[in-house]
């Protein structure tokens, strides 16, 4: 029958193929591209399965001709131009590009780089006022959008890796357009800076008035902590961070973006491993300004304290500034979320690879007991030793493994309930299973998504040979893990 055998010459089940359709003068049209093959069919009547693909009937009794040969790309969907010509879609990284069906040939369209920003801020000139910029000095955008009034110290230098960049001498600013991001939840923003070694600053903030005015009503959305480490999240209702696993005030280029779609926010900081922030709340960008190298910190409040910022913000009453002091190039804005897929011609994350410490007493690791690497072992804390035992890789496909085996961090049984302990067992292939599954999250945390948990130091222990388990996420010192 159809469902056994779609292509009865060659006898290959539907798992062989990718199928797509389109509705041209509103009726259904179904495409089955063979992957082995590169080969296409078309199907008129796709409800009607008396018939199989290459026989007569419903199916075209040849495959059309396309020019892709005998490897096919990856089609994801089929829609009808306003000429009325069936196309159907393709895409490869960040790029998309078209089929046209003419007949029974289908011929490639101009491609779509899905990636286009919205604003672009190359920051590599400084000009005088503009058609959209009336400050005395500008940086344009690229994009034909507005330019950025400058304010401060900034300046363009050379620079041997980028070209010209801006120099933020500690005391100045870029204004992008009014309303950037007010209202957005669907939002993305990128950006290369370099810090001057040992410096700590906002690199990029929101706010209902300029950081010279100390508003109270602001957000650094993106800040260098007095760790040195690089801090950030789009405001939605409470400080709850992602945090880069290394110090970023070292003298070296990083390349940060920061992409958020509701209640989703993803944080990829060169070609580290994404950061997410699971169970958040909607994004809430309410704040009218935008910033660019600087602007304030509001007092700590009960409900909203921020981390390790670079100013104090505890026992004071009025808000602190914060100026980067370092260079900045490339800031872009984009109006759209961008997965892992679309990034991955710019972004290849590789293991993070070392000890895994704990929050509650840096002299404690995460522990293979015994450092036999096997099936069950417990995974504890245990005195950091430096050993194989305590020698993780933290990997893109989401597995936790110990010392370069094939034995992953596990949830007991898959078990999905607080309390529910930590083992080692064989990885899934060729992907982990949904047990042996980690993201690195906010605040430290290291979350597997089918429990929904978090992993976690029962009752903040500090004694070596305490198994961990997994437990609701709660942001405390048992769930925040410092990371190779």
């Amino acid at each position: 029958g159809v469902a056994d055998t779609p292509d009865q010459v060659q006898g290959s089940s539907w798992n062989d193929f990718t199928l797509v359709a389109a509705q041209p003068a509103g009726e259904t049209v179904l495409f089955a591209v063979k992957k082995s093959t590169g080969q296409i069919w078309e199907s008129q009547r796709p409800s009607d399965g008396s018939k199989t693909i290459g026989m007569p009937g419903t199916w075209s009794t040849s495959p059309l001709s396309a020019p892709w040969g005998s490897t096919p790309p990856k089609l994801i969907y089929g829609d009808v131009n306003a000429a009325g010509q069936v196309e159907l879609w393709a895409q490869n990284g960040t790029t998309v590009t078209p089929y046209l069906l003419s007949g029974t040939t289908l011929k490639a369209g101009a491609a779509v780089n899905l990636l286009t920003p919205g604003h672009e801020w190359p920051l590599s000139s400084l000009t005088g006022p503009s058609a959209s910029c009336t400050a005395t000095v500008c940086t344009p955008d690229t994009r034909g959008g507005t330019d950025a009034p400058v304010t401060g110290g900034v300046t363009v230098d050379d620079d041997e890796v980028l070209g010209k960049v801006a120099d933020f001498g500690g005391n100045g600013y870029l204004t992008l357009p009014q309303n950037l991001l007010h209202s957005s939840t669907t939002l993305t923003l990128s950006m290369a800076f370099r810090a001057d070694p040992g410096k700590h600053g906002i690199l990029f903030s929101t706010a209902t008035a300029t950081p010279d005015k100390l508003p109270a009503g602001s957000m650094p959305v993106l800040y260098i902590g007095s760790d040195g480490r690089l801090y950030g999240q789009f405001w939605n209702g409470y400080v709850r961070p992602m945090i880069s696993p290394q110090r970023v005030d070292d003298g070296e280029w990083h390349t940060i973006t920061l992409s958020g779609q509701g209640s989703i926010q993803s944080f990829y900081l060169d070609n580290d491993i994404r950061i997410g922030m699971a169970g958040s709340d909607q994004i809430s960008n309410g704040d009218a300004l935008n910033f660019v190298g600087g602007g304030v910190f509001p007092p700590n409040t009960s409900t909203k304290v921020w981390i390790n910022p670079p100013v104090k913000t505890d026992g004071v009453t009025a808000s602190q500034p914060s100026y980067f002091s370092g260079d900045i190039a490339n800031v872009v804005y984009y109006n759209k979320y961008l997965s892992n897929d679309q990034l991955t011609p710019y972004w290849q994350p590789s293991p993070m690879v070392g000890p895994i410490t704990s929050a509650v007493n840096a002299g404690l690791c995460l522990d293979d007991a015994g450092g036999k690497k096997a099936d069950g072992d417990a995974v504890q804390i245990y005195t950091c030793n430096n050993s194989a035992a305590q020698n993780w890789s933290i990997n893109p496909d989401g597995s936790v493994r110990i010392n370069g085996t094939t034995k992953c961090l596990a949830v007991a049984g898959g078990a999905t309930t607080s309390g529910a302990k930590a083992i080692l067992w064989e990885c899934g292939t060729p992907l982990p299973t949904g047990a042996q599954l980690w993201h690195l999250d906010s605040s430290g945390q290291i979350w597997n998504p089918q429990a929904q948990m978090c992993l976690d130091d029962p009752g903040q222990s500090t004694t070596s040979g305490t198994q961990l388990q997994i437990y609701t996420c709660n942001e405390s010192k048992a769930q925040y893990w410092i990371i190779p």
